[in-house]
């Protein structure tokens, strides 16, 4: 009987497909994530660096 009732289980698991589509959505929302850290890290560099120039030009107009 527990041989059957295992076997059962095995097999309802081996064709549920419920976890392969939360993996999936996991892996695109994993890489959106990315994507984002990415932009926003290029992005933030240029700021910075125009952010600086604008500070460098009002303290040389203010000294």
């Amino acid at each position: 009987m527990d041989r059957w009732i295992t076997g059962a289980w095995m097999a309802r698991f081996a064709h549920d497909e419920r976890g392969a589509t939360a993996i999936e959505y996991a892996l695109i929302g994993g890489l959106i994530a990315l994507a984002i850290v990415g932009a926003i890290s290029g992005t933030g560099t240029g700021v910075s660096a125009r952010w600086n120039d604008f500070s460098n030009t009002v303290v040389g107009v203010l000294r």
